[in-house]
């Protein structure tokens, strides 16, 4: 991700999902859809097919305290027209508005970015990268990267928050009856979620460094004030990784992981029994 522009997206939470889930159903439907959302605790939607037409906005999203952003495909050559479209789907709601990088249109998107910056100062615009996401072997392990990797944290309707069963047809039939199943990857999601919006180590804007590459993959992120250790491991087997920070000397764990910390003289020793993620608030350090 690049070129934030506003300062609610370095806590955004974007779910992406085509607009045609909020067309041609009932009323009371499509505002039980956004509530599911809310409940969730994603703020932003990222939606998909809308091209030109403000009537694929949900008209209740912002109500329920979404925001939309709309991807923008095709047109970039012709400034007049992307001007025209922004303007439209601006006055329908629209809060920003997102598109894909691609190599060809890079100088065209650039100046539509800054379009944007001038005449539509309150509106974001965000260029997702091209690269895929990093496959961590589980859906709560994709889920914990997604949220808590550097840039605007997206992510997909699908089994990754665990709101669609095998033998569901039906998005949102399961997203209800995973609301209140315990440790349920719904209700991992919502922590999740919730830690994004709330600690200022996991902003968008949150420097990141990889402690370990590989399996578990370890990440430190935040500055001086707030830090957070990620732990995604993905192999399903007794694991345990030695991790040479001394001045660590206190972790505490966020997303009731079963991943075990403790502490020789030399640093951390993680080690569990299979497939874990999780999130740790580094609680204090040995002065220098």
């Amino acid at each position: 991700m690049s070129d934030i522009t506003l300062q609610w997206l370095k806590t955004a939470v974007l779910y992406e999902i085509s607009a045609s889930e909020f067309t041609g159903i009932p009323e009371d439907e499509a505002s039980r859809r956004l509530e599911n959302l809310t409940a969730l605790g994603v703020d932003t939607l990222l939606l998909k097919d809308v091209g030109s037409d403000p009537a694929l906005i949900p008209a209740g999203a912002a109500e329920k305290g979404l925001r939309c952003v709309v991807g923008l495909t095709g047109g970039f050559a012709d400034p007049a027209a992307i001007k025209m479209q922004i303007r439209q789907l601006t006055a329908a709601g629209a809060a920003g508005f997102a598109c894909m990088e691609n190599a060809a249109d890079r100088e065209t998107i650039a100046a539509v970015s800054q379009m944007i910056r001038e005449e539509f100062p309150e509106t974001a615009f965000i260029v997702r990268k091209s690269a895929p996401a990093a496959d961590t072997g589980s859906d709560i392990g994709n889920l914990t990267a997604a949220l808590t990797s550097p840039g605007i944290a997206i992510i997909q309707s699908g089994d990754e928050i665990g709101i669609r069963a095998p033998e569901s047809s039906s998005l949102w039939e399961t997203a209800e009856a995973m609301k209140d199943v315990e440790n349920s990857l719904w209700q991992k999601a919502g922590l999740l979620i919730r830690f994004r919006r709330r600690l200022s180590a996991l902003r968008s804007d949150a420097p990141a460094e990889v402690i370990k590459n590989g399996d578990p993959l370890i990440c430190c992120r935040g500055s001086e004030d707030q830090k957070i250790l990620i732990v995604i491991r993905k192999e399903n087997q007794p694991w345990q990784c030695r991790l040479p920070m001394p001045e660590v000397r206190g972790i505490c764990p966020l997303t009731g992981t079963w991943i075990r910390a403790d502490f020789p003289e030399d640093g951390i020793i993680f080690s569990g029994e299979g497939t874990e993620c999780g999130v740790f608030l580094i609680l204090r350090t040995l002065k220098n």
